[in-house]
């Protein structure tokens, strides 16, 4: 009968011993089985946390509230439709003292192949005496084939970041296919006048109405090119007093 040792030794013998000798040394004895409570509570404790998400994201509503502009004088109009906005314009009427009753004026300039002209453009910008904050500039760069988008953004750039900065400055580009020239004769010549109106109409009719909105008092077009004008030229008042700009 052989004889087993926990160590790895084994031996074959003939003696007729009645029962193997076993040595049990003490670090190998025998340990009990621990209890296994452990992962059974860790997966009650992931199938709760399962069930309390599905029951937030079910129940809770998911719809983020309508944030309100600040700037906006509009209110919603109900809450079960709060994309409807109501604008009350009755008493929205321009008067010669706009600045005082925070009257906002939207300066509208179509741009064409303007580069040469805007460091004029930009400092009669800055001398206007209307309040600055109440105005706001909106340009359409159409047609060009000069670097105006780029020398705008560059004035723009600089006249924001100033003392005299503007309110806010909305730039559009978008081409309506002018194939007049910019010379004087291809401006002004007889036989061009009704294509190039017919193009300035729309591209003036676009800006206009991507421009305005329900805020504003007065608009003010604004040729690019004008190279005088008095820097009090918004302020109704001053048509009033005086026979040179009276309209």
């Amino acid at each position: 009968m052989g004889k087993f040792y926990l160590n790895g030794g084994s031996s074959l013998s003939n003696s007729h011993s009645p029962s193997p000798v076993i040595h049990l040394l003490p670090s190998h004895r025998f340990l009990s089985r621990q209890s296994s409570k452990r992962p059974t509570l860790r997966y009650a404790l992931v199938f709760i946390v399962l069930v309390a998400i599905y029951t937030l994201t079910r129940f809770l509503p998911t719809q983020p509230p309508v944030k309100q502009d600040m700037d906006d004088d509009s209110f919603l109009l109900g809450e079960e439709i709060p994309s409807v906005r109501y604008y009350d314009l009755s008493q929205a009427t321009g008067s010669s003292r706009g600045w005082e009753r925070n009257e906002r004026i939207l300066i509208c300039v179509p741009l064409r192949d303007a580069a040469p002209i805007l460091p004029l453009f930009f400092s009669h910008m800055r001398n206007l005496t209307y309040p600055h904050h109440l105005m706001d500039l909106a340009f359409l760069v159409s047609d060009s084939k000069d670097s105006t988008l780029q020398i705008l953004l560059d004035h723009l750039t600089i006249l924001q970041q100033s003392a005299l900065r503007f309110n806010q400055a909305l730039v559009f580009e978008k081409d309506f296919g002018q194939g007049v020239g910019q010379g004087f004769s291809d401006r002004h010549g007889f036989d061009a006048q009704g294509p190039r109106r017919k193009v300035m109409a729309r591209a003036r009719n676009w800006l206009l109405t991507n421009g305005l909105t329900a805020g504003y008092s007065w608009v003010y077009w604004r040729d690019a090119d004008v190279e005088t004008a008095p820097a009090t030229i918004i302020e109704v008042g001053f048509f009033e007093d005086s026979a040179d700009f009276r309209t």
